[in-house]
């Protein structure tokens, strides 16, 4: 079910009815360099339920009308987040460990590849690049990701390193 917070995700779902092949949703509400209640938890103890619902209701949906296999769902944040809270009650960038979903679009779901430290800091097991991410995406979607494209001269390949994920595909 879908409500007022979701409204993104039901636009990228009558998109995606619509035919649409890639939807990308922003979230502004998601940025944690600082709490104004002055606690960071209190904060995402609000937005993630309305993060699970959403989520819930889209895949939900893909499943109900047999898209299941057709789109592909990938959930991330251009970043990660400093295992520290600093002094605005915030936390600031992280580029060392971070989570990413995916699921849908023929991947082999429901399984976590990798692991970090207990403080979520740096990777320990099955580390993996932003690149194979991409990668994998790239595969599902059909781009060829050896291609090089000719810019002003210069080679400019869609994808300067990584490899898809076996374990998802």
């Amino acid at each position: 079910m879908y409500d007022w917070n979701s409204k993104p995700f039901l636009m990228a779902w009558r998109l995606v009815e619509a035919g649409v092949r890639v939807v990308t949703l922003h979230t502004t509400e998601r940025d944690h360099h600082s709490s104004p209640t002055g606690d960071v938890f209190f904060a995402l103890e609000c937005l993630m339920p309305m993060l699970d619902m959403s989520i819930t209701a889209l895949v939900a949906d893909l499943h109900d009308r047999g898209l299941w296999d057709n789109v592909l769902v990938v959930v991330l944040g251009q970043f990660s987040r400093t295992p520290k809270i600093n002094n605005n009650v915030g936390r600031d960038h992280w580029s060392d460990a971070c989570s990413v979903m995916l699921t849908g679009g023929g991947l082999k779901t429901g399984q976590a590849l990798g692991t970090s430290n207990a403080r979520a800091q740096i990777p320990q097991a099955r580390p993996i690049h932003y690149n194979d991410v991409l990668a994998t995406v790239y595969r599902q979607l059909g781009v060829e990701t050896d291609r090089v494209f000719m810019h002003e001269g210069c080679p400019v390949p869609i994808l300067h390193q990584g490899t898809p994920l076996p374990e998802l595909i």
